[in-house]
């Protein structure tokens, strides 16, 4: 049940324009009384296919989906979400679409059915009815069944409500993959503004034939690859795990310092300034990881953040920190991240097959003593004068320390093109998250209008994150990096380049090219070093 009114509140934000975050409640927005009863456009549709309502083909081979969103719309990813695909917003977010899952612990159906044991069982498309209900309270049903696809059934529920001064029709789908998991599609668009008797909206008819074009245009992707391919990396990567924890190749990998251009679309927008060297840290001997970057993303802004990763030799232990101090609009405020991690070996008894099924009397082997590894991490975080409850987490043997991963893409072995999947603590999402490593080819590269030899190291997080590639010389120096994406439907660049003291302080009056100390880090409740 918490998982179902999850799902259905996240509709619900998205239909407020507050996405999945904290915003205007549905429920206060419905309390204002709804004006006239303007004719439904849901029942009865034209048979005729409308034109144009959809653009390109969206497809999500991790979540096992295609399907193709309103036209005009630009697709949003927020990675780290746990039941999100995919939302699509079209310029001025009248039309909103959001893709996302419902996993449930015990099996529903569309419909109200029985259990085995003959006891009544709300399905799925009343239970979302009762919730948004006591949500909406003025809120007009407007459709409730089930339809026949080319995928099976789809159960199709749609409400008109109010949103301040605006209507607004909110149209939700479910398609079961199974009977614990759904697929749900939730849109919302401009509803009929007054009631006409016998006259249909044309906005709402837009909607109305958007979502049924949308239905059609479902299809479900075969994910068997997928597993394939991620087994295989799991071997590969245990297999380099038992050579990569190796102080030798961290020291050959660090770079004392680094002066680092951060540009977007060809444009300066900040730089960093790195310190790499061999420390104590927490009674340990390592590698710390001194950064200071600054980043102006527009007019009145600036965000600063200093960052101390450490690491020790044998991989057992970590402690790192972000201070990140914002200026946007003439406010300031300042935030902070500090991370602990150890490892932690225990032992586990398997017990052989044949042990369990031969009679006590019969010859069995002995049971294997096995070696499991897994790491103990703490997070704690503050903002503003807001400090957070700390995160601890058991991760297992294939997690990266924070060091590690800004180190990774020099450590790997580039002598042939592989690929690898880790788990790492993404700060971004405050999540433990599956990231991905992809040795490429080498390759002939152009980066600040020179011609390099490099070796491609494709870095993501999640699936289908946007990559981040980091271009490798011959002897193993940093080139530069790039990540491509899409803004607002246009292509877009951000790309770091290696530069030099004198460029910076050209590029940035105030620039602070010092490494951050540790009195910097604020001192947070919880575990200290």
């Amino acid at each position: 049940m918490v998982m179902f009114a999850k799902v259905v509140i996240c509709g619900l934000m998205i239909a407020m324009g507050t996405g999945v975050g904290v915003g205007t409640s549905a429920g206060t927005s419905a309390a204002l009384a709804q004006q006239g009863q303007p004719a439904s456009v849901l029942p009865g549709r034209p048979a005729e296919q409308p034109v144009g309502l959809l653009g390109d083909v969206f497809e999500s081979k991790a979540a096992g989906i295609s399907l193709r969103p309103p036209a005009g719309s630009n697709e949003i990813r927020k990675p780290g979400v746990a039941d999100l695909i995919v939302e699509f917003a079209n310029p001025d977010n009248e039309i909103l679409l959001r893709v996302g899952t419902l996993e449930l612990k015990e099996p529903r159906q569309l419909t109200d059915s029985k259990d085995t044991n003959g006891k009544k069982q709300r399905g799925i498309l009343n239970e979302s009815i009762e919730f948004f209900s006591k949500q909406n309270p003025t809120a007009e049903m407007l459709r409730n069944e089930v339809e026949t696809t080319t995928i099976g059934p789809v159960g199709h529920i749609a409400y008109r409500f109010s949103q301040g001064s605006k209507r607004r029709l909110l149209q939700q789908a479910f398609f079961p993959l199974t009977t614990k998991y759904y697929y749900v599609l939730t849109l919302t668009s401009p509803a009929a503004k007054t009631s006409v008797p016998g006259v249909v909206d044309e906005m709402e008819k837009n909607g109305a034939d958007t979502f049924a074009e949308i239905i059609k245009s479902v299809k479900l992707i075969d994910r068997g690859e997928i597993v394939r391919e991620q087994a295989q990396r799991l071997k590969d990567t245990h297999k380099l795990l038992e050579t990569f924890r190796s102080p030798k190749l961290m020291n050959k990998a660090i770079m004392p310092q680094q002066w680092l251009r951060l540009t977007r679309d060809g444009q300066d927008m900040g730089y960093s300034y790195i310190v790499e060297e061999r420390a104590k840290e927490d009674g340990r001997d390592g590698i710390l990881i001194s950064v200071r970057s600054r980043t102006v993303p527009g007019p009145g802004q600036q965000v600063d953040i200093s960052s101390r990763l450490f690491i020790s030799d044998n991989w057992q232990h970590e402690s790192w920190s972000h201070v990140i101090n914002t200026v946007f609009s003439g406010k300031a405020e300042e935030s902070a991240e500090l991370g602990l991690s150890d490892l932690v070996v225990q032992y586990k008894v398997d017990v052989p097959q044949d042990l369990l099924s031969q009679p006590a009397s019969a010859t069995a082997s002995d049971p294997e003593i096995r070696e499991v590894m897994k790491y103990k991490l703490q997070v704690r975080t503050k903002q503003g004068n807001i400090v957070a409850q700390p995160m601890e987490r058991d991760v297992p043997q294939e997690y990266l320390s924070q060091a590690i991963r800004h180190l990774l893409p020099r450590m790997l072995p580039l002598d042939e093109p592989r690929k690898y999947m880790f788990i790492s603590y993404v700060s971004e999402n405050r999540q433990i998250m599956v990231t991905y490593a992809d040795v490429q080819a080498p390759r002939e590269v152009t980066i600040d209008g020179h011609i390099f030899q490099a070796t491609p190291v494709q870095y993501r997080v999640g699936l289908e994150g946007i990559p981040t590639t980091y271009f490798i010389g011959a002897d193993g120096r940093y080139l530069g990096s790039e990540t491509l994406f899409k803004m607002q439907g246009k292509d877009s660049s951000i790309r770091i380049i290696p530069s030099d003291e004198a460029t910076l302080t050209k590029l940035w009056k105030t620039a602070q090219l010092q490494k951050p100390q540790s009195s910097e880090v604020p001192v947070l409740p919880g575990k200290q070093k």
